[in-house]
């Protein structure tokens, strides 16, 4: 049983509940109007419960087709261009049924009546091109089919062909039910090239995999049909396996991606999460099977094409509508010229200064490099000389942080450039052409005190720059300067390019700042991932510590002191037997005292520490240490370097660590290096030790921190040293990292806070 969360409470006085239990409304008022449309037709629904029964009698099937004499024919033109060999047989309805068999047939009925109940004529204008949309759907099916003809998956290639026919069911429905409102989703979405199911989504509050859905539901089709309807944006690897029909949903998926990379109709998807090579390969559908299904569309397009009456689809059709299409445009474009013959010389200014625009932009260019070059072709349009007292400025709304990005020309080699906060939420709503002056528009979008005075104090003209009835910008000059008509058509046209430029250099900033926005959340997330496997093992680490302190101290208290009293009363040649017991049992109670210290570590007691006193503590202890004794130190503290706010007793213990796990290092002539001094940016003291050692390799270095890991022999200690230094060093609000490679060294860095008293206005480290 799935887990339903529990409502959240909502304030019936707060805005933010109101609208939202507004928006849960309006989706339901929509969704109710999609299950009006209207069902199936009877034929489409006694065919499709006659061929899904266990009992089928084929006689009822054949009266039922002979009954629509439309039906009838469509069936017998199916039957007769089936490829079986048999085209001469396929002259009665019986024969074609037995020819094609129930689930031919099945798809063959409900694709005919499903495209007669929507047909091909627009609703709206402005809306779905039902005509290219029907041609998408129908590429979509035939290429579903075509691949489950070539991938094992136990689904009727058949069924396959409904399941991409319907795949996008739920954008006519929503069309149906509200015509004018889905025509602004359609422009939303051309404008901007997007995803339609976003636009769907922003602009009535639900998309058409929904509204298929309950579509499918209403007209009690098969489930694996109604998943696909309803799943086929979800990527593959996010749909459970217990999803019933997910091989039906993955292949219309790259079904889709297929004809949308070969543009064969309208989807209004204009985005592309993965391409098909990707996703056939994720299918197991190899390079062949793709090429030959590609191979195969066209040709399957226009066998269906003509059975669900949808008229030639063949590639000469296709050459001939472009043809067409083209020549309408060039006659349209002629009687324009011919009708702006008196403005040729004006035509050609804008032209050259488009071109000239085109040329001077680049695709790296951000909205700063854009302003300036607005800026300077407005002066060029206008034939303005700019200066301090008539200048000539072009800004862009920046969304991603609700900034105006304003370019000045006042005549300077290069324009002064400002990023303005915004007084309004962006992008506002464009003002009407002279409605405002420019200095009223300046006041109403900007935060005055940041704007120049050379805008400020200037009395200003202003032209917005619109892109898909979108306010991306605008343009302002001092009002009487202009020596050209700045409202006229050569100014329209090269502000049409200014705009879509600006539009474009925006979305791609948004782009890149949610890229760099995700990629940062990406890090965030694997650093949160890593402390709490980290804190899941010092718990682990605790709970069988304390375990372990209570089930061995005691008997071990027993051994030690039994131990003791054997030695003491023992013989001379046993008392040392005895006593290696003692010692070990001794040893196993450090142990266990350690792994509690560790896992449990006391409280710091934080005061000030000089850096040069606590590593010469250190290397004294490590000296102290016979086997160590060898161990040459070269220290570099930098001057004025801050005291640090730490525990001295936990801090000497870190450094003693590593200088020992410096001196483990070498197999001969041990030494190393320690830097230590203020990182002005981070505002911490850093301590850097060296060696150049064995190092350590990638494996090897991941689980340096690892509790109980060691990559030393048998005899070597538990495994805890540099995990429990790190403890330290996180405990007086520092960090420790290292760097290693294999036979390259070691540097082991430790960052702490400076004391509370230090002045951190000092040089930095060396």
């Amino acid at each position: 049983m799935l887990d339903v969360p529990k409502p959240v409470p909502t304030n019936p006085q707060n805005p933010a509940d109101v609208a939202e239990k507004l928006k849960t409304r309006q989706v339901e008022l929509i969704l109710r109007q999609v299950e009006s449309v209207p069902t199936l037709p009877e034929v489409a629904t006694k065919l499709l419960r006659l061929t899904t029964s266990s009992e089928v009698q084929t006689e009822e099937v054949i009266n039922l087709i002979r009954a629509d004499q439309s039906l009838t024919a469509r069936i017998l033109s199916l039957a007769s261009r089936a490829d079986t060999g048999l085209r001469k047989e396929a002259r009665t309805v019986g024969k074609a049924v037995v020819l094609l068999g129930f689930e031919a047939v099945r798809s063959a009925v409900l694709s005919i009546k499903v495209f007669e109940m929507f047909g091909q004529e627009t609703p709206e204008a402005g809306g779905l091109n039902r005509r290219e949309f029907w041609k998408h759907c129908l590429a979509v099916a035939c290429a579903a089919e075509l691949l489950g003809r070539r991938v094992r998956t136990g689904i009727d290639p058949e069924e396959l062909f409904i399941c991409g026919l319907l795949h996008d069911i739920g954008k006519l429905a929503l069309e149906q039910c509200l015509p004018k409102s889905y025509a602004r989703v359609v422009q939303a979405c051309n404008s901007q090239a997007g995803n339609i199911a976003e636009y769907e989504r922003q602009i009535l509050g639900l998309d058409h995999t929904v509204a298929g859905r309950r579509l499918m539901q209403q007209w009690h089709l098969p489930e694996t049909v109604e998943q696909t309807v309803w799943l086929h944006h979800q990527p593959i690897e996010a749909l459970p396996e217990m999803i019933a029909g997910r091989q039906a949903i993955a292949l219309v998926q790259l079904a889709d991606t297929l004809v949308r990379e070969q543009r064969f109709g309208y989807s209004g998807n204009f985005t592309y999460p993965a391409n098909s090579a990707r996703l056939a390969s994720e299918l197991g559908v190899t390079a062949a099977a793709l090429a030959e299904t590609l191979e195969r569309l066209p040709s399957l397009i226009e066998h269906r094409s003509r059975t669900l009456g949808m008229g030639e689809t063949t590639t000469e059709s296709l050459y001939r509508a472009a043809l067409a299409d083209a020549n309408s445009e060039l006659d349209r474009l002629n009687r324009r010229l011919q009708r702006r013959a008196a403005d040729a010389a004006m035509q050609v200014k804008a032209f050259m200064l488009l071109r000239q625009f085109g040329q001077n932009l680049s695709q790296t260019d951000s909205l700063h490099d854009l302003c300036r070059l607005l800026a300077r072709t407005w002066a060029q349009v206008g034939e303005l000389t700019a200066s301090a007292a008539e200048p000539v400025a072009a800004y862009v709304f920046s969304s991603a942080d609700s900034t105006i990005v304003l370019g000045t020309d006042i005549g300077a080699p290069e324009p002064a450039i400002d990023l303005v906060p915004a007084a309004v939420p962006l992008p506002p709503e464009a003002p009407p052409e002279n409605a405002l002056t420019g200095s009223e528009v300046l006041e109403r979008i900007a935060d005055m005190k940041h704007v120049p005075d050379s805008l400020g104090q200037a009395t200003l003209s202003h032209y917005p720059l619109v892109c898909g009835q979108r306010w991306v910008g605008g343009l302002f000059w001092s009002a009487g300067a202009a020596k050209a008509d700045l409202a006229g058509q050569t100014a329209q046209a090269v502000s049409v390019a200014m705009a879509f430029a600006a539009a474009m250099i925006e979305s791609r900033e948004n782009a890149n700042i949610l890229a760099e926005q995700l990629a940062e959340s990406s890090q965030r997330l694997y650093a949160a991932q890593k402390a709490l496997t980290e804190s899941r093992t010092l718990a682990a680490v605790g709970e069988m510590a304390a375990g372990a302190a209570h089930e061995i101290n005691n008997p071990l208290a027993v051994i030690a002191g039994r131990a003791q009293l054997m030695a003491e009363s023992a013989a001379a040649a046993d008392r040392q037997t005895w006593q290696i017991v003692a010692d070990q049992a001794q040893k196993i109670s450090d142990i266990v005292t350690e792994m509690m210290e560790f896992a449990r570590p006391p409280e710091p007691h934080s005061q000030s520490c000089e850096v040069k006193g606590l590593i010469d503590q250190a290397l004294a202890a490590v000296r102290q240490v016979a086997a160590m004794s060898n161990l040459a130190v070269k220290i570099r503290v930098a001057a004025n370097t801050p005291a640090v706010w730490a525990d001295p007793e936990q801090i000497l213990e870190v450094l003693t660590e590593v200088l020992m796990n410096a001196h483990a290092a070498y197999t001969a002539n041990p030494h190393a290096q320690i830097d230590a001094g203020l990182d002005e940016l981070a505002g911490m003291v850093v301590i850097r030790i060296t060696d150049q050692g064995v190092g350590m390799d990638s494996d090897t270095l991941d689980k340096a921190f690892t509790p109980f890991f060691s990559q030393r022999p048998a005899g070597r200690r538990r495994g805890l040293g540099l995990t429990r230094a790190r403890r330290f060093v996180q405990l007086a609000g520092g960090k420790m990292w290292i760097t290693s490679a294999a036979g390259q060294g070691t540097s082991v860095f430790i960052q702490l806070p400076p004391s509370k008293d230090a002045n951190l206005e000092q040089e930095p480290a060396p």
